[in-house]
């Protein structure tokens, strides 16, 4: 009798530990927590785990990178230097030749006033109709 007492109270102890499967639920915000948790650290364990040999390769391979950079920034700046020189360069001719030009209308300027003058001058000395009716005339 013993034996059957201690068969139900077996089964009594068991039932509690392992659920059916209809029973058992999702998985709690602490053990999502959990998880999260062990992400973040694995970035830490791996940085842990990384050795100086690991590290030497990454760190000349930036610093040739850089090197490549510089280079190629040196030689742009130089390109624009060169361009800036040349467009400062045609900048300045075109202000001589700007120059000249206001220096040459300085002087051409009385002078055909001075004609324009004396053309009246003639015009009105001439005998007959004016100058352009005889255009006209031809043309009716």
């Amino acid at each position: 009798m013993d034996d059957d007492n201690f068969d139900v109270e077996d089964e009594w102890l068991m039932a509690p530990v392992t659920p059916s499967r209809a029973t058992m639920t999702a998985p709690s915000t602490y053990e999502v927590g959990v998880r999260r948790k062990m992400e973040e650290v694995s970035d830490a364990v791996v940085a842990d785990n990384i050795t100086i040999g690991e590290i030497h390769p990454r760190v000349a391979a930036v610093g040739e990178q850089v090197q490549v950079v510089e280079a190629q920034t040196a030689q742009v700046v130089q390109v624009l230097q060169t361009a800036l020189r040349e467009i400062e360069s045609q900048n300045q001719q075109l202000r001589t030749r700007v120059a000249e030009l206001e220096s040459h209308m300085g002087i051409v300027m009385p002078y055909m006033l001075w004609m324009e003058e004396r053309l009246t001058v003639l015009e009105k000395r001439l005998p007959g109709p004016p100058p352009g009716s005889f255009l006209f005339t031809l043309l009716i």
